[in-house]
């Protein structure tokens, strides 16, 4: 029922003049007419990114006991640094050196802590990215060398004064062919270097459903 706005009395719908004061009545506002509109609900995304998805790995690290951690990170890391070598020294055509110093790098953790699980579960990733170094690299040098003879046979073919540029050309554009394809195995390897100096024993991406048993490390 509307109500007079000046005196308060109570009145017949769609009455224009108040009965008892004569008052210009004002169009009734129904109490819906005041609450705003609700705002439209936005589902929050909580859903993991992709790259979130990829880091999340298994963590053994509480299986390991903290003396034998502390105690063996820098051998741990030792494993590491050979399949490193190996990446830099292939470069520059070393391969073979780069092959027997990562099997120096591989093997001494063996033999300086084979009863250290935190070493071993190391070792069996490193072993592991050795590998897959080994894989990229000589499908690096098939493409590589695909890219180099494509680009000179294109200079040669324009002109013949043109093989010296044709060579530099081809040898940058393999080069960067190197970089960017070891991108992914060298990133595997700091990743797994820095998990050895933050006491880590956590599963590398793209390769946790790979394992390698060694000694006591399951």
């Amino acid at each position: 029922m509307p109500f007079c706005n000046k005196c308060g009395a109570e009145n017949q719908p769609g009455t224009k003049f108040c009965a008892k004061c004569g008052n210009a009545m004002e169009p009734a506002v129904t109490a819906t007419a005041s609450i705003p509109a609700a705002a439209p609900y936005v589902k929050a995304n909580n859903d993991p990114s992709f790259f979130q998805k990829l880091m999340d790995t298994k963590d053994s690290t509480a299986t390991m006991l903290p003396a034998d951690i502390n105690a063996n990170k820098v051998i741990a890391f030792l494993a590491y640094l050979g399949p490193f070598l190996f990446i830099f020294l292939n470069w520059f055509n070393q391969g073979f050196l780069g092959l027997i110093i990562t099997a120096g790098c591989l093997v001494a953790p063996c033999l300086k802590a084979k009863d250290s699980p935190f070493v071993m579960y190391h070792l069996t990733r490193a072993i592991l990215m050795f590998f897959a170094v080994l894989i990229v690299c000589i499908i690096d040098g098939f493409i590589a060398w695909g890219v180099h003879s494509l680009i000179y046979t294109i200079f040669v073919t324009i002109s013949w004064e043109l093989v010296g540029a044709g060579v530099v050309v081809g040898t940058i554009l393999s080069w960067l062919f190197h970089i960017v394809i070891m991108a992914i195995p060298g990133f595997l390897l700091v990743l797994g270097a820095l998990n050895c100096f933050n006491g880590k024993a956590k599963d590398l991406p793209l390769i946790n459903k790979v394992h390698l048993y060694f000694g006591d490390e399951k």
